[in-house]
């Protein structure tokens, strides 16, 4: 349905064949409400379709859980369809002003993201690259003139339809990287921002990026930003102190390839026990993870509002003991709010895999994705136990084992198993 007014008279609907539905009783039984509600606001509006939903089928299904937050649902959604595409039923994601989202037919997304002359010709002048569907201005590997961030900074102030901006491999002065942050937190209505290797440097070339980042950090999460990914930086302890302190109003933080001290992960870990608003969260570990996934998942013991979590290792030269997968899984069995857990470049050991595997087994968790990409396995035979344990799992939708070396005989029981348990998708090489 596209939702180009909130008057019910003008909706309408955006044909389109539909999707098959993973899992589709745990569908419904999660989308009764929301689905309820779309079917009242066809009746109350002008639209002459027939509906295929049986409602009495909806008032049939039981909900064994609290209604979730729709906010949280749509982005759960994603799990259960197959399909891989940005936008979904023939409609274009389009972000308000006020950072909201709504899905419009291609017609009506046109007529809201038209462009004056000047904004493309700005666009042009800087070297970035506009995409629509996102609300998205990309600069990559380019060296920043004070023109051109000038330009950028006034794109940026007078277009409320750029909603993120990425950074990447960028070469800045300092004076004028200080001037364009100060433009995005205070006249901007930036939501997302990615600083991507950058290098700030000073009038006469010398490299100040740690210093002149960190040092901007401060403003950046005292602003109206909803998502922040620092990426390939050096983010020092001033720094962690002063994100730790601010966390109240992100929703999505990214931290990867930072060389975190091991004082600022015990921050950000600690912070994560009353966190009351981080949604998606993306940490890269260094040195022997154990410690740190030992703290980080008693913490979410205590966290209720974070649904994704993503966790880089960069030395697999430490295995994950027992004790962190014990404390793991015991975190999976109580957290119920955590949908989505991807471990990437970790180690296993075969008596830590087979602590997941129990767990899957016996429905303990409420994930509805699992990731294990370019992890380590001692024995792939483990894998293989993994795989039998999901056959009768109701839960998970996505398991990721892209960068594993699989032989071809684990890949054909992949095959059977998706065939076996059909709300199940496998990502694997």
């Amino acid at each position: 349905m596209c939702e180009c007014s909130t008057n019910g008279t003008d909706l309408h609907l955006a044909l389109h064949d539909g999707y098959i539905i993973r899992q589709s009783e745990q569908f419904f039984r999660c989308y009764k409400t929301y689905l309820q509600t779309m079917m009242d606001l066809v009746r109350l509006s002008s639209i002459n379709v027939t509906s295929e939903i049986n409602e009495q089928i909806l008032n049939d299904i039981k909900l064994n859980h609290p209604v979730e937050p729709i906010d949280s649902l749509l982005r759960q959604l994603v799990y259960y369809l197959p399909s891989s595409e940005q936008n979904y039923g023939n409609l274009c994601r389009s972000i308000t002003p006020d950072g909201h989202i709504r899905w419009l037919c291609m017609e009506h997304y046109l007529k809201v993201h038209e462009f004056s002359k000047e904004f493309c010709q700005g666009i042009e002048s800087i070297g970035s690259v506009y995409d629509r569907e996102r609300s998205l201005i990309i600069l990559n590997n380019i060296e920043l003139t004070k023109n051109q961030s000038r330009t950028l900074g006034h794109l940026l102030c007078y277009n409320n339809r750029i909603c993120e901006l990425l950074l990447k491999k960028i070469k800045i002065r300092v004076k004028d990287f200080e001037k364009l942050i100060s433009k995005i937190c205070q006249q901007s209505t930036l939501r997302s921002l990615e600083l991507n290797e950058l290098s700030i440097v000073s009038l006469f070339g010398v490299n100040k990026t740690k210093e002149c980042l960190n040092e901007q950090l401060k403003h950046l999460f005292h602003s109206r930003l909803t998502e922040i990914r620092i990426i390939k930086n050096v983010i020092n302890d001033d720094g962690g102190q002063i994100m730790t302190k601010n966390f109240e109003h992100i929703k999505y933080l990214t931290l990867q390839e930072n060389h975190l001290s091991t004082k600022t992960l015990e921050r950000i870990i600690q912070t994560l026990k009353t966190n009351m608003t981080l949604i998606k969260f993306e940490l890269m570990i260094d040195n022997d993870p154990n410690k740190y996934l030992q703290n980080l998942f008693q913490s979410l013991e205590f966290n209720q509002r974070l649904e994704e979590l993503s966790l880089f290792s960069s030395n697999t030269n430490y295995s994950l003991v027992n004790q962190t997968s014990h404390i793991i899984v015991q975190s999976l069995e109580r957290n119920n709010r955590l949908k989505s857990l991807i471990l990437r470049n970790f180690c296993f050991s075969s008596s830590c895999m087979k602590l997941f595997a129990r767990l899957f087994e016996m429905n303990q968790t409420k994930l509805k994705q699992f990731g294990l990409n370019s992890c380590q396995i001692e024995d792939e035979s483990i894998v293989l136990l993994l795989l039998n344990a999901l056959k009768t799992n109701k839960n998970l939708i996505q398991l990721d084992l892209t960068g594993i070396q699989l032989s071809n005989d684990i890949k054909y029981q992949i095959e059977q198993l998706m065939e076996t348990n059909n709300g199940l998708n496998v990502k694997f090489e």
